[in-house]
């Protein structure tokens, strides 16, 4: 058997195993086939498939293709549960961590890392109220419950339980439950989608909570597209649904709450994940100066002695326009 028929027959193979209808098993299946595609041209078999030749690949889709580095991660994960799967079914004979070692990670390329301030709760409530009905209603919960925008796909009308005011998710990507709270605000709206706006839903989507105008499942690019749309002519930049999250789970660490506890309400596997969400705000960042920093807290020492300072001369001038208009008071008295 050749070269490429072998590589071909390994990856039909997996790809009998993945479910044809989810978005993750179609993105698997083109990035397998572009991969074995790489293979075969440079006539390289899975079964003596070396670490440089991963490498070489995700470098070369880096450098002449221009693929994010984030994104060449996701396809180094995909390539190494597909030859792990290989390994697992006696296929091929290396072991999967004599080739996807760590060493390799590392050499992997490196995302340019960017901090930016998270989305101030007035900016996300200006999107928030200037979007239309059946938008305002998914984003609401995204600020309401920080939960991932597929999991709200997921929805059924009876995990909105308006009589209780909760709101119960499940998260599929960690196989767990939530029970959130709903807050005032959140109710309204939801109430309003429901009774006002939720179209009318195909036999098969009826379930659903959310629904678009033709009846089907909610779609999430086209909330996407809606998102994008409306927060960069609302706010001249664009807001994505991590950004909700973000603030969801930054604003929750800002005010002292356990990472375990963020970590468990949040769906994250380990509290690691939690790090990018862990970002300080500027206002928050100012006091913790002020309060810990031995040159700041001097230079808040002297403000304070000055706006005492200040409060003190206005006392006592309002001590003094008392006594004189008391005096005045006096004299007049004495003249009647």
């Amino acid at each position: 058997m050749t070269i490429q028929k072998s590589n071909i027959k390994f990856l039909n193979f997996y790809l009998n195993g993945l479910d044809p209808e989810n978005s993750t098993s179609k993105k698997r299946e083109y990035v397998l086939r572009r991969f074995l595609t790489y293979l075969n041209l440079n006539t390289i078999d899975l079964q003596t498939i070396k670490s440089k030749d991963i490498l070489n690949y995700i470098n070369e889709l880096h450098t002449v293709e221009n693929i994010k580095a984030t994104t060449l991660v996701c396809y180094f994960y995909f390539i190494k549960a597909f030859y792990r799967e290989l390994y697992e079914e006696g296929l091929v004979e290396t072991h999967f961590d004599r080739i996807f070692t760590r060493r390799m990670q590392r050499k992997l390329p490196k995302a340019k890392m960017v901090k930016k301030d998270p989305f101030s709760l007035e900016e996300l409530l200006r999107v928030i109220g200037g979007s239309p009905l059946h938008l305002r209603a998914k984003l609401v919960i995204l600020l309401n419950t920080g939960n991932r925008p597929e999991t709200i796909g997921e929805y059924k009308i009876q995990d909105i339980d308006f009589e209780k005011k909760v709101i119960f998710s499940y998260e599929k990507k960690n196989d767990a439950y939530r029970i959130d709270p709903m807050h005032p605000e959140t109710y309204k709206v939801l109430i309003e989608y429901y009774e006002n706006y939720r179209p009318t839903p195909k036999p098969e989507y009826q379930d659903y909570f959310f629904i678009t105008n033709w009846g089907n499942k909610w779609s999430y690019s086209s909330f996407w597209a809606s998102l994008k749309l409306y927060s960069l002519k609302i706010l001249g930049k664009q807001l994505t649904a991590k950004n909700f999250r973000e603030f969801w789970a930054s604003s929750l660490l800002q005010n002292k709450e356990q990472e375990s506890t963020v970590q468990k309400m949040g769906g994250w596997k380990t509290s690691e994940s939690l790090k990018p969400y862990n970002i300080v705000s500027p206002e928050v960042r100012k006091e913790i100066y002020d309060r810990s920093h031995p040159w700041f807290g001097k230079e808040k020492m002297l403000r304070e002695k000055e706006n005492l300072a200040k409060s003190k001369t206005e006392i006592l001038e309002v001590g003094r326009n008392f006594e004189r208009i008391f005096e005045e008071m006096k004299k007049r008295l004495r003249e009647e």
